[in-house]
């Protein structure tokens, strides 16, 4: 995947760091002044970037999520890309390493792969000897290549290939192991994570990539989060500065670790 990412100004930077988010919404406070319209030019390039739209009845720029969470990447990593897609970052390789050690899948259990990609993770998974893997992946032609990639695996493994949007799927089986990096814009990955918690099986055990953002945002969908690791006696842990860089994305990044 093809991203292009750009450094944002500093004086652009500084002036993001200003803007008051509320909600969905990303305003310019009246405390900056008036801005010349080169400078403005500039920050609405950053905004849009992000998802913002101006809306003039509203004298903000809107986002069809929380703005906190848009902007979030641009403000940790100085960067912005025009025509990102912040859902999909494919896992490098000693990150899917690190995952698999963590999950420990045992030959014989049931694994789950939630947006799956293009099946990085599950190819690792299929490595381990799973009686069963099910994979989903919401994109069309990241599922087509997913099925093509698992099924090239030499495996006994049942392997069940879903395209369609896992947080709309019905919590009916159990897992023993669920693997997974879902998307980082607008705190996906937490929701992905606390949705996918309710697959695993007693004993079971949940390994996921988060934006590092989940450590202290302040927000009640990250406090849910960390409540929800706290009480399953899990674990986060720091994963190397800019892991996901040779994929596309310097947002830094963690890895959770939850036990059923």
């Amino acid at each position: 995947m093809q991203i292009k990412t750009r450094v944002v100004a500093p004086e652009i930077l500084k002036l993001l760091h200003q803007v008051d988010l509320c909600e969905d919404m990303a305003r310019i406070p009246a405390r900056v002044g008036k801005l010349d319209r080169k400078l403005y030019l500039k920050l609405n390039e950053v905004l849009e970037a992000a998802g913002g739209k101006w809306v003039r009845k509203h004298q903000a720029h809107v986002f069809p999520g929380e703005a906190v969470a848009a902007l979030e990447p641009i403000l940790l990593t100085g960067t912005f890309q025009r025509d990102a897609d912040y859902g999909f970052f494919e896992t490098p390789a000693p990150i899917v390493k690190m995952i698999m050690a963590r999950a420990n899948i045992q030959p014989g259990d049931d694994v789950l792969e939630p947006s799956a990609g293009t099946g990085n993770i599950a190819v690792a998974a299929l490595g381990k000897r799973p009686a069963a893997l099910r994979a989903i992946e919401l994109q069309g032609k990241h599922a087509v290549h997913l099925k093509a990639r698992t099924d090239a695996v030499d495996t006994v493994t049942k392997r069940h290939v879903t395209c369609g949007d896992f947080l709309q799927q019905e919590v009916e089986a159990r897992f023993d192991s669920v693997v997974m990096n879902p998307p980082f814009s607008r705190q996906q990955d937490l929701v992905h994570i606390m949705r996918a918690r309710k697959f695993l099986r007693r004993g079971g055990r949940l390994v996921s990539v988060a934006a590092q953002g989940c450590r202290w945002r302040r927000d009640g969908v990250a406090m849910l989060f960390r409540e929800m690791v706290t009480r399953d006696g899990g674990s986060i842990e720091d994963l190397p500065e800019k892991a996901f860089k040779v994929s596309g994305t310097t947002v830094n990044t963690v890895l959770v670790t939850i036990p059923a």
